[in-house]
């Protein structure tokens, strides 16, 4: 039901789409994922483990492109590699509580297809509920219906999250469930890092900046 598209703006406009996607979106499944100011930092990494951002849109709403004022939801993660190799989601949210295990499950596909990763993890974060702190708990209970099992508690930024933890599951027919993608081959490579040095001697007759000519 959901596509992924890869969002209409570069790292210097993130801030401001986010806070535009943001105000349409429910203030609890918002709070419940990575901040904007986290995302946006984090946006300024390239390299492998350079986030990944998708708009979502519903398979139905095909005439116009999405945008940070028209897409259904946004989605960002990325690939970590650790003690193990694993999909780190940092954010997922749509405009219908209703569709949130369509958007879970699109998403999961999408990660186990495209990423050699043998499992997703996911942190729910605390929020304010009528004066105390609590998860989300109909947005805990779609992760909880897509395969997601509680892994850990964190309090990486002074506020208690919830780490979720699923697994590429094989076919299991006794519970009607197809399997998630099989992995992609992971490319080998070897990296090679080239450096100049330039010795500097400390008098006399040097002839240049490496110093080789000194008598």
């Amino acid at each position: 039901p959901f596509q992924l598209l890869p969002v209409d703006f570069g790292a210097a406009e993130a801030e401001s789409a986010l806070s535009r996607y943001f105000g349409r979106m429910d203030s609890r499944m918002v709070n419940s994922m990575e901040s904007a100011e986290a995302l946006v930092k984090l946006s300024a990494d390239d390299g492998p483990t350079a986030l990944e951002w998708f708009w979502l849109r519903r398979s139905s709403q095909t005439s116009s492109s999405p945008s940070a004022d028209s897409a259904d939801g946004l989605c960002v993660f990325r690939m970590q590699q650790l003690s193990t190799c694993f999909g780190q989601l940092l954010h997922l949210s749509v405009s219908d509580l209703a569709w949130v295990e369509d958007a879970i499950e699109a998403v999961k596909t999408r990660m186990f297809m495209w990423q050699p990763i043998s499992r997703i993890r996911v942190t729910l974060w605390y929020c304010e509920f009528g004066g105390s702190f609590d998860l989300y708990r109909d947005f805990e209970a779609c992760f909880k219906k897509k395969r997601f099992r509680w892994f850990q508690l964190t309090n990486s930024k002074g506020i208690r999250g919830q780490v979720m933890n699923c697994n590429r599951f094989p076919p299991d027919p006794e519970q009607d469930f197809a399997g998630d993608p099989e992995a992609p081959a992971e490319e080998c490579a070897i990296e090679v890092c080239l450096a100049q040095a330039w010795i500097f001697g400390s008098g006399g007759g040097g002839s240049g900046p490496s110093g080789l000519g000194a008598t």
